[in-house]
């Protein structure tokens, strides 16, 4: 694929595809002069700039966006999960083979990877233009919502200390949290490039 087009489908997920278009445009008459990592950062500062607005923009209305997609998350991670109840309960009652054991946490990573998909989905949905702007306020939301419980809970025990990193990093898989970021953000763009697709149709 020739960088304009790639250039083109990263704007696109920031600004409409006539204004990617337009930009990518003026990048390359430039691009001969400037040279090709002039380009490419030029792509990046314009991507930065519109997730910037995007998340300055009514911070109110996109948090509380976030904490209503938390829910939906939840929701969605429960009724995935099901199954894997009923499995666990079946292996637990002797119904299954013991080996039947090494699936549970597959199963449980895919069961999370699909809630978050379908999330990111849903708020897409609910912040046009806005997608990945939205994604980065849920993963903000999730980790306040981390630390302020982690706050909680070691002010509960009596055992609450001023050192908030460790509350919030240690509340948190970064492994599983980065996996599911993904999911979420690509849910996100799939809505948004099918938006696109029938703006420019």
């Amino acid at each position: 694929m020739h960088k304009a087009e790639v250039a083109e489908w990263v704007l696109s997920l920031v600004v409409s595809q006539e204004r990617a278009a337009a930009i990518v445009g003026d990048l390359m008459e430039s691009d001969e002069s400037s040279g090709r990592v002039s380009f490419w950062c030029q792509i990046a500062r314009t991507v930065v700039s519109m997730l910037w607005n995007g998340i300055a923009g009514n911070p109110r209305w996109m948090l509380g966006l976030a904490f209503r997609g938390m829910l939906v998350e939840f929701g969605l991670t429960f009724l995935y999960f099901v199954p894997l109840m009923i499995l666990q309960y079946a292996l637990f009652r002797g119904l299954l083979p013991e080996r039947a054991v090494s699936i549970i946490r597959p199963l449980s990573w895919l069961a999370s990877l699909a809630a978050e998909f379908q999330a990111g989905r849903w708020l897409a949905r609910r912040a046009p233009g806005r997608e990945l702007a939205a994604c980065l306020w849920i993963a903000f939301a999730w980790i306040l919502a981390t630390g302020v419980g982690g706050i909680v809970y070691e002010a509960y025990k009596g055992q609450w200390r001023f050192d908030t990193v460790s509350i919030v990093v240690g509340g948190i898989d970064p492994l599983m949290y980065l996996a599911d970021l993904t999911a979420l953000t690509a849910g996100a763009i799939l809505v948004r490039r099918k938006s696109l697709r029938v703006i420019a149709g």
